[in-house]
């Protein structure tokens, strides 16, 4: 089964900055059975790519475009192989953003969900 988790950070590339353990732990732990990939909103300044406890992780960076991106990254990602669930954890320190971007979410993430669903 292939999983997606959108996250504002804490999956920093060296592990040791910026790192929200428990999200590290959820990653690795499901990476050992599944194939998953996490959308890092805020991670690091410039958009990057790398793996992180078994996980691919895409930096989609902050600033003017973010939506953009994230939604070129998904779109490529779920075009290679569709996710069959995406995680939004919520936490009050950033519940605005990650809810804007559910509401503001590409049209591949909505068919994700209807599919999941069983839906046309």
């Amino acid at each position: 089964m292939k999983l997606a988790i959108l996250l504002h950070g804490g999956v920093d590339r060296s592990g040791e900055d910026k790192v929200m353990h428990v999200f590290i732990w959820l990653l690795e732990r499901l990476a050992r059975r599944h194939k998953y990939t996490c959308f890092a909103l805020n991670q690091e300044p410039r958009p990057g790519n790398w793996e992180r406890v078994g996980t691919h992780v895409h930096n989609i960076g902050p600033g003017r475009g973010w939506r953009r991106r994230l939604a070129a990254t998904f779109a490529t990602e779920h075009r290679a192989s569709p996710s069959h669930v995406i995680h939004r954890p919520v936490a009050s320190s950033w519940r605005s953003t990650t809810s804007t971007t559910a509401c503001a979410a590409p049209s591949q993430w909505c068919n994700a969900r209807r599919a999941m669903k069983g839906l046309p």
